[in-house]
């Protein structure tokens, strides 16, 4: 920050992609539970973790109900 300015880039760096063998496809509970406990130990403070720990349980949810439906189709 100090040795540039800021600036925008106005494409993807990254992509999300899902398949039957990749972590968060088969045990995205401890998956998120662990980054929470990491978070946790880093301490930020508790409304912070409090935060972090209701978004950790909304992916978790959207993750079953995801597999929920492709299981159906």
């Amino acid at each position: 920050g100090q040795k540039y300015p800021a600036g925008v880039i106005n494409e993807y760096l990254s992509a999300f992609r899902r398949h039957r063998g990749s972590k968060s496809e088969t045990d995205f509970t401890s998956q998120f539970l662990e980054q929470y406990m990491v978070a946790k130990k880093k301490n930020p403070g508790k409304m912070i973790l409090s935060l972090h720990k209701f978004n950790i349980y909304k992916i978790i949810i959207s993750y079953r109900i995801m597999n929920s439906i492709k299981s159906k189709t």
